[in-house]
Protein backbone atom coordinates (compact mmCIF):
# COMPACT_ATOMS: atom_id res chain seq x y z
CA UNK A 1 0.00 0.00 0.00
CA UNK A 2 2.81 2.59 1.03
CA UNK A 3 4.88 1.80 -2.12
CA UNK A 4 1.72 2.12 -4.31
CA UNK A 5 1.22 5.47 -2.80
CA UNK A 6 4.82 6.60 -3.51
CA UNK A 7 4.58 5.76 -7.13
CA UNK A 8 1.16 7.74 -7.32
CA UNK A 9 2.73 10.63 -6.38
CA UNK A 10 5.82 10.44 -8.36
CA UNK A 11 3.25 10.08 -11.71
CA UNK A 12 1.38 13.14 -10.36
CA UNK A 13 4.34 14.84 -9.78
CA UNK A 14 5.60 13.74 -13.33
CA UNK A 15 2.70 15.12 -15.03
CA UNK A 16 2.60 18.06 -13.43
CA UNK A 17 6.53 19.17 -14.76
CA UNK A 18 5.83 17.53 -17.67
CA UNK A 19 2.31 20.04 -18.33
CA UNK A 20 4.72 23.27 -16.82
CA UNK A 21 7.10 22.38 -19.53
CA UNK A 22 4.86 22.37 -22.40
CA UNK A 23 3.56 25.71 -21.27
CA UNK A 24 7.05 27.48 -21.88
CA UNK A 25 8.16 28.29 -25.30
CA UNK A 26 11.08 26.66 -26.65
CA UNK A 27 12.66 29.79 -27.69
CA UNK A 28 12.96 31.14 -24.03
CA UNK A 29 14.72 27.55 -23.42
CA UNK A 30 17.17 28.35 -25.81
CA UNK A 31 17.78 31.73 -26.15
CA UNK A 32 17.85 31.86 -29.52
CA UNK A 33 16.57 34.88 -31.92
CA UNK A 34 15.84 32.99 -35.56
CA UNK A 35 16.34 35.33 -38.71
CA UNK A 36 15.61 33.00 -41.36
CA UNK A 37 17.26 29.35 -40.90
CA UNK A 38 19.86 32.04 -39.16
CA UNK A 39 20.28 33.11 -35.65
CA UNK A 40 21.73 34.59 -32.65
CA UNK A 41 22.31 32.59 -29.25
CA UNK A 42 23.41 33.13 -25.98
CA UNK A 43 26.03 30.13 -24.96
CA UNK A 44 23.65 27.80 -23.20
CA UNK A 45 23.17 29.55 -19.88
CA UNK A 46 26.30 31.99 -19.91
CA UNK A 47 25.11 35.63 -20.85
CA UNK A 48 28.98 36.67 -21.28
CA UNK A 49 29.17 34.98 -24.66
CA UNK A 50 26.79 35.63 -27.91
CA UNK A 51 27.01 33.05 -30.62
CA UNK A 52 25.64 33.91 -34.28
CA UNK A 53 25.14 31.13 -36.82
CA UNK A 54 24.60 31.54 -40.43
CA UNK A 55 22.57 28.82 -41.89
CA UNK A 56 20.78 30.31 -44.33
CA UNK A 57 22.32 30.54 -48.20
CA UNK A 58 21.61 34.24 -49.07
CA UNK A 59 24.88 35.36 -49.30
CA UNK A 60 24.10 38.69 -46.84
CA UNK A 61 26.08 38.55 -43.65
CA UNK A 62 24.37 37.65 -40.18
CA UNK A 63 25.50 39.48 -36.52
CA UNK A 64 24.06 39.30 -33.76
CA UNK A 65 22.78 43.26 -31.83
CA UNK A 66 23.02 43.02 -27.99
CA UNK A 67 22.67 44.83 -25.01
CA UNK A 68 25.63 45.47 -22.01
CA UNK A 69 25.16 48.08 -19.64
CA UNK A 70 21.96 49.65 -21.35
CA UNK A 71 24.81 50.35 -24.45
CA UNK A 72 23.98 48.69 -28.07
CA UNK A 73 26.74 46.58 -29.13
CA UNK A 74 27.02 43.85 -32.53
CA UNK A 75 28.95 41.03 -32.99
CA UNK A 76 29.28 39.42 -36.47
CA UNK A 77 29.46 35.68 -37.49
CA UNK A 78 32.85 36.46 -38.32
CA UNK A 79 33.07 34.75 -41.69
CA UNK A 80 31.19 37.01 -44.05
CA UNK A 81 28.06 35.71 -45.99
CA UNK A 82 29.15 32.28 -45.69
CA UNK A 83 27.23 29.71 -43.61
CA UNK A 84 28.90 28.69 -39.95
CA UNK A 85 28.88 30.01 -36.56
CA UNK A 86 31.02 33.16 -34.98
CA UNK A 87 31.33 33.09 -31.06
CA UNK A 88 32.06 36.47 -29.31
CA UNK A 89 32.93 35.89 -25.81
CA UNK A 90 31.90 39.81 -24.65
CA UNK A 91 33.73 40.15 -21.12
CA UNK A 92 30.08 41.29 -19.72
CA UNK A 93 26.75 39.98 -18.76
CA UNK A 94 24.42 40.90 -22.00
CA UNK A 95 20.49 41.99 -21.09
CA UNK A 96 19.75 40.95 -24.60
CA UNK A 97 20.25 39.60 -27.70
CA UNK A 98 19.02 39.21 -31.74
CA UNK A 99 20.13 37.81 -34.87
CA UNK A 100 19.90 40.52 -37.87
CA UNK A 101 20.69 39.54 -41.25
CA UNK A 102 22.33 42.95 -42.98
CA UNK A 103 20.26 44.57 -45.82
CA UNK A 104 20.59 47.72 -47.99
CA UNK A 105 18.59 49.85 -45.86
CA UNK A 106 16.98 48.37 -42.62
CA UNK A 107 18.49 45.38 -41.78
CA UNK A 108 15.58 42.68 -40.76
CA UNK A 109 16.19 41.48 -37.46
CA UNK A 110 14.24 38.53 -35.40
CA UNK A 111 12.51 38.52 -31.26
CA UNK A 112 15.03 39.74 -29.22
CA UNK A 113 15.95 37.02 -26.16
CA UNK A 114 16.13 38.67 -22.92
CA UNK A 115 18.43 37.46 -19.80
CA UNK A 116 15.98 36.11 -17.22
Amino acid sequence: MLIRFRSLNFLALLTIVLALGALIPASTLAGRSYIGNSYSSDYPGVWTTVIICDNDSSGKPEYAEYRVAGSSYRADDGNGSQTGCGVQDLGASMSQHRGCRGEIGNDPCGIPQYRP
